[in-house]
């Protein structure tokens, strides 16, 4: 291959890699219904009721469910950066109400 056509294909992948992620991350957030629970959980302190516990080392842990009705909306996303900030953003409005 020569040197010319290389860089081409080079080049390529790196314009196209954010769209390609971007993408993909919105065809997992369409298929996933907003109705589906997921749990987010965090050790629990020593004076807090657990209500979950790992199967391995037995640690206590609290859990909720997440909303996934105030996931943000991937389709108003312009960049994969930007919807990296805003997954980035939910869970750590998640996390800080757990």
């Amino acid at each position: 291959m020569n040197r010319t056509l290389l860089f081409a294909a080079l080049l390529a992948g790196a314009v196209l890699a954010p769209q390609v992620a971007l993408a993909d991350a919105m065809s997992s957030h369409d298929a996933m219904s907003a109705t589906t629970p997921t749990m987010i959980c965090r050790a629990a302190h020593p004076d807090e009721k657990a209500t979950a516990m790992t199967a391995d080392t037995h640690t206590p842990l609290v859990c909720r469910t997440v909303d996934m009705k105030k996931m943000p909306d991937m389709s108003k996303m312009t960049s994969a950066s930007d919807a990296d900030k805003a997954w980035r953003q939910f869970w750590q409005i998640q996390m800080n109400s757990l």
